[in-house]
Formats: C-alpha cells, structure tokens, sequence
C-alpha cells in the first residue's frame, strides 16, 4: 500500500474508534446490513441476482429494487417461491409479501461519433492551401486531412 494510502486509512480508522459508541453502532450496522443484502442476493435464482436488488425490510414485507418493469414483473411471478426462499435467512423468517419498485440504473450513454466524409472537392481545396503552405506543421496536417478521405 502506497505511504500516502497508508496514512489516509489510520487517519480514518483513528477518527471511527474515536468518534465515540454512535459511529460505531453505524459502522457496525452498515457492515450487517452488507452482508445481509449479501445474503439475499445469493439467495435469489441467478437470473435475478444482477437486477433485483434488496432496498428494505420492514413488518415482514421486503422492498426490492428491480432494474427494469420487465425484472419488476418477474419478481412480482415468483413471489410465492421468493418469499419461501428467503424465509430461510433468519432475518426475513417473518416475511409474507414482496414489493418491487422499478428503479433503473443510471447509465450515461457514450456519445456515438459518426465519422464524417469529405468530399473530393473539399480534399482538391485541401491540398491546394497543403501545396501554398509547403512543409510547415499547417500544411502537413493538412495533406494529413485529405489523404484520409473515407470513399
């Protein structure tokens, strides 16, 4: 581990133990609710593992995050299976319904570039204004331009 790593992650761990009992109690509820989540979603078939996730448990109705309508309605299909599935962790024992919202994920679709032509004509201007200014950087580039008209 890098020094610098190092000395951030005691820095931290010195301001968790020392924050006192509060930000223990949330490190350690976080770290539980981890592996329970963990738990469900092995428990799940394995077609679902990747887009249904846990959000909530209370009253003995579980609140799953879908990520499309289309895994909402596969869930809301398996419900009865589910439901006896995860009776098993004996956390959700009590469980007797399932709720599945639909929240997708957000995912910024990348820019497609389209790779635009150059006509014959514009590469003659081109090599013409490459010709005038000779062997600078200016008319290598754009000598470089016209030779790489897509046909």
């Amino acid at each position: 581990m890098p020094r610098d790593n190092y000395s951030a992650a005691r820095r931290i761990n010195r301001l968790i133990s020392s924050s006192g009992p509060n930000l223990n109690k949330l490190v350690t509820a976080a770290n539980a609710r981890i592996k329970l989540e963990d738990k469900v979603r092995l428990t799940l078939p394995e077609n679902f593992q990747d887009h249904c996730k846990l959000a909530n448990y209370q009253n003995g109705v579980l609140l799953f995050h879908a990520e499309s309508a289309v895994w909402a309605t596969r869930m809301r299909y398996q419900q009865k299976m589910l439901i006896e599935r995860l009776k098993k962790i004996p956390a959700f024992a009590k469980a007797h319904n399932i709720k599945v919202v639909v929240r997708p994920t957000t995912q910024i679709p990348k820019p497609q570039i389209k790779a635009q032509s150059i006509s014959a004509e514009s590469c003659q201007h081109l090599e013409q204004m490459a010709d005038f200014f000779g062997d600078s950087p200016l008319g290598k580039a754009m000598r470089n331009l016209a030779d790489h008209r897509q046909k």
